[in-house]
């Protein structure tokens, strides 16, 4: 079996520790000869034990990797997840302020430190993690993935660092956050057309607000003709939409698997 090491390491730009959680294949301890590709994934607290995860559902990282790789799917892969900073959340997985008004949710309130966190995960945690796991550092090697917010940040990493990132995961990605200011990044992005893109969304991601829902089925959408119109290949990007799938961890840990195998098939 895999395991979990707990780390924590210092955020630069807030001077305070986060609680870093990662997951080690059961290869890792038996054959000090392999090295290994790197999952980075946000919301650290929500991937692995449901005891730890907001309305105690996980993702269930480190069960489906145990699966897949006794499947023969994957040889391995180290996942690293960052906890997310409570309140601070969606301040920093947005590099814009929201431009959209939801319930709570006042106009240009919230959001804009997206760019220094992702500057903090290239610049001091791959680092930290290359230094101290023996990892395959590479591009090619790397990816990055997230979910609502956290799909905003995983998809701004991967047009903004793609001599980083080859490999995205966006799950009911919320750009509808920010989403002219999205849009025109991804237009005016030099991304790698060697990129592998997968993209996840319910259609009742809100079961009570209808209009909500259609916005995330429709940023999905329009994120993928982008991508198509960048020049990324089909066979590169992966677009599931679940008819009945809602916002939360369980439906997020049903597609994880079809994301591994997706981006990190053999």
């Amino acid at each position: 079996m895999g395991r979990i090491e707990m780390k924590s390491i210092v955020v630069p730009y807030l001077s305070e520790e986060r609680n870093l959680r990662i997951y080690l294949p059961e290869t890792y301890d038996v054959d000090e000869n392999m090295s290994y590709p790197v999952l980075y994934m946000h919301d650290g607290q929500n991937l692995f034990y449901d005891e730890d995860a907001f309305n105690g559902d996980s993702w269930k990282v480190k069960d489906t990797m145990e699966q897949l790789e006794s499947e023969g799917f994957v040889n391995g892969v180290i996942v690293v997840g960052i906890d997310n900073n409570g309140k601070r959340r969606l301040e920093e997985y947005s590099p814009w302020k929201n431009s959209f008004e939801y319930k709570d949710l006042r106009k240009d309130t919230i959001g804009g430190d997206g760019d220094k966190y992702g500057e903090f995960l290239v610049n001091t945690l791959k680092p930290y993690i290359d230094k101290e796991y023996r990892t395959v550092s590479g591009r090619e090697h790397t990816a990055v993935a997230g979910s609502s917010a956290g799909g905003i940040i995983s998809a701004y990493l991967g047009f903004k660092y793609p001599e980083v990132f080859s490999k995205i995961g966006l799950f009911s990605i919320s750009s509808w956050f920010a989403e002219d200011e999205f849009l025109n990044f991804i237009d005016n992005a030099s991304i790698n057309r060697k990129q592998r893109y997968y993209i996840q969304v319910g259609t009742l991601e809100y079961e009570d607000d209808i209009e909500i829902s259609q916005s995330y089925v429709d940023c999905s959408l329009r994120l993928y003709q982008r991508l198509i119109k960048k020049g990324i290949p089909l066979d590169n990007i992966k677009l599931t939409i679940g008819v009945g799938d809602t916002h939360n961890a369980k439906s997020w840990a049903k597609y994880f698997p079809e994301f591994i195998k997706f981006v990190f098939n053999k």
